[in-house]
C-alpha cells in the first residue's frame, strides 16, 4: 500500500513539473498570449528571447546585416518584469556613431515601434536606443551599441584624380606611379612622352584619361598654344582634335575638360564631344563646371557615364594641410557614398596619402579609379 502511495506520488510530480515546463516555454515562445502577472511567476529575469519577432525586429536584423554585426556581436535577452528586450550588438569602428543611430532608427520606419530615446556615453563610446510600441502586447526594445574591434569592410570610395601629370624624372614622379592603391591621372595629349607616360602608368595600375581643352569664356596666353576645341568649330574639326587625341594617349579610360567655361554651355559642341566620347566606350568627368553646363543633361540624352570633381585639393598645401583636406573627404565619402577629389601632383600629396592610407582603412574608405565611380547610364 505505501509502496503504491510512494509510486502514485512520483508520478504526480513528476506530471506537475512536466506541466509547468510546458507552460514555461509556452510563455517564453508566446509572451502576448500569456498574461503578464502568469508571466512574472513562470520566467527568470534576464532569460533569452525565444518569442516571435515583431516586423520591427526583423527590419532591425537586416540592418545588423548592413551595419555588418556578426551573428556572434549580438545577443538578446528578455525582462519581463519591464516588458523589455535588450539587445547588446557590437558593430565596427569606422563610422560615426550618429551614422549608426540613424541607420538603426530607419529600421523602426512602417512598424509599430518609434525611438523614444537614445542616449550616448563618450568616456565608454556606447550608445543606448530605446524603442516602444504603440502595441501595448509587444515589449519594449532597447538596444546597447558597442564597439568591436573590427573596422567596416568598406563605408565610401574615394577616387583621386592627379591633374595635368607628366613624367618627369624625379621622386614624385615615381612615388606617384608605384604608390599602392588605386590613382587616376589625367594626360595633355600634346605634351611630350605623353604616349610613354600613358604606358607606364598603365603598368603600375594607374587609370589614364585624357584631357580636352575646351573655350573658355576669357582665353589667357598660357594656352594659346594648346589644341582647344572652339565653339565655331566645325563638327570635323572637333572630331579630328579628339582622335588626335586618343592616337596620342593609348590604354586611356575616359576623357577630362582642361577650362571649357564657354564650350560646356555650348549643346552642338558638347554633343559632338560627349558622342564622340560614347564612341570609344569611354567616360567624362567635368573637372570645372560653367555656370549653365549642357553636360549633364547630354550625358543622359546619350547615356554616357559621367561624374564630376565633388572637391580640389589646393594647390602648394603642405602634406598636414593635405591630411586635413582628406580626412575631410572621408567624412563626405562616409556620408554620400563616394567622392572625387582633383589635386596636383606634388611630394606633399604623396606623404599625404602615404600617411592616410590606415586613416583610410579605419574609416572604411576605399581609394579607387574613377571609373568605379561614374554614374553609369
Amino acid at each position: 500500500m505505501r509502496k503504491r502511495f510512494i509510486t502514485r506520488l512520483f508520478v504526480s510530480v513528476a506530471a506537475i513539473f512536466l506541466i509547468l515546463a510546458s507552460i514555461r516555454w509556452f510563455a517564453a515562445s508566446f509572451p502576448d498570449l500569456v498574461p503578464a502577472p502568469l508571466q512574472r511567476l513562470l520566467l527568470k529575469k534576464g532569460m533569452p528571447a525565444t518569442h516571435p519577432a515583431s516586423d520591427f525586429e526583423k527590419a532591425l536584423l537586416e540592418t545588423f546585416d548592413t551595419l555588418e554585426v556578426r551573428t556572434p556581436d549580438r545577443q538578446e535577452r528578455f525582462f519581463l518584469e519591464d516588458s523589455l528586450k535588450q539587445m547588446l550588438v557590437r558593430v565596427p569602428r569606422g563610422r560615426p556613431i550618429e551614422w549608426i543611430v540613424w541607420e538603426i532608427g530607419r529600421a523602426a520606419k512602417g512598424t509599430s515601434y518609434r525611438l523614444t530615446d537614445s542616449r550616448y556615453d563618450q568616456r565608454r563610446d556606447k550608445c543606448v536606443i530605446d524603442f516602444r510600441s504603440s502595441d501595448a502586447r509587444r515589449p519594449a526594445i532597447r538596444l546597447v551599441v558597442s564597439r568591436s574591434e573590427r573596422f567596416f569592410s568598406t563605408t565610401g570610395r574615394m577616387a583621386i584624380l592627379i591633374e595635368d601629370f607628366e613624367f618627369q624624372a624625379d621622386k614624385t614622379t615615381i612615388d606617384i606611379l608605384s604608390f599602392p592603391e588605386p590613382l587616376t591621372v589625367s594626360l595633355r595629349p600634346s605634351v611630350k612622352k605623353s604616349a610613354w607616360t600613358a604606358q607606364a602608368a598603365d603598368q603600375y595600375n594607374k587609370e589614364v584619361v585624357i584631357q580636352l581643352a575646351l573655350e573658355p569664356l576669357v582665353r589667357s596666353n598660357a594656352h594659346a598654344s594648346l589644341p582647344m576645341i572652339m565653339v565655331h568649330h566645325s563638327a570635323d574639326k572637333i572630331r579630328d582634335i579628339v582622335d588626335s587625341a586618343c592616337d596620342a594617349i593609348p590604354n586611356f579610360a575616359g576623357f577630362n575638360n582642361l577650362l571649357g567655361s564657354r564650350a560646356l554651355e555650348d549643346p552642338r559642341v558638347m554633343g559632338i564631344v560627349l558622342r564622340e566620347i560614347k564612341k570609344r566606350h569611354g567616360y567624362f568627368i567635368e573637372t570645372k563646371t560653367a555656370r549653365r553646363s549642357v553636360v549633364p543633361s547630354k550625358v543622359r540624352e546619350i547615356e554616357l557615364p559621367y561624374t564630376r570633381v565633388t572637391s580640389r585639393v589646393p594647390e602648394n598645401e603642405s602634406a598636414r594641410d593635405i591630411e586635413e583636406h582628406l580626412r575631410h573627404l572621408c567624412v563626405v565619402a562616409q556620408k554620400k557614398g563616394t567622392v572625387l577629389a582633383a589635386a596636383q601632383a606634388s611630394q606633399d600629396l604623396v606623404a599625404a596619402l602615404d600617411a592616410m592610407r590606415d586613416a583610410f582603412r579605419q574609416n572604411g574608405i576605399r581609394l579607387v579609379h574613377v571609373s568605379e565611380i561614374v554614374t553609369q547610364p
